[in-house]
């Protein structure tokens, strides 16, 4: 008997040192816009905290370049622990929330004051 398993395209490939026929799973085809739009969340979020901090200030980060790698965790940290934003979330919710952050510029500044 011949053992198989299958490609990403779903095509059977023979394979002698296999004891059984091995299935690839189905790559989750919203993997993908989840993650751009849980990019795009970190990036909104990330400019408003750069802007809260370096409003009066001047730019921070062009004397202090550590400031850009604080930015990013300042908002990786409002988006996991207080927003509770996951990589599991489906992308109407994600979208959602691309909006809310783009329309209402008042709505994370409580959330930026505490973490800083």
């Amino acid at each position: 008997m011949v053992n198989h398993f299958f490609n990403r395209e779903r095509e059977v490939i023979q394979n002698p040192l296999a004891s059984e026929p091995v299935e690839v799973p189905h790559a989750d085809p919203h993997q993908e816009q989840r993650e751009a739009l849980r990019s795009a969340i970190h990036t909104l979020i990330l400019e408003q905290v750069r802007e809260h901090c370096e409003k009066g200030k001047g730019r921070l980060s062009v004397h202090f370049p550590e400031m850009a790698e604080i930015y990013s965790s300042v908002a990786e940290n409002i988006m996991s622990r207080d927003l509770e934003i996951s990589a599991e979330m489906d992308t109407e919710t994600l979208r959602g929330w691309v909006e809310e952050i783009k329309e209402n510029p008042n709505l994370l500044k409580s959330l930026i004051r505490e973490h800083l």
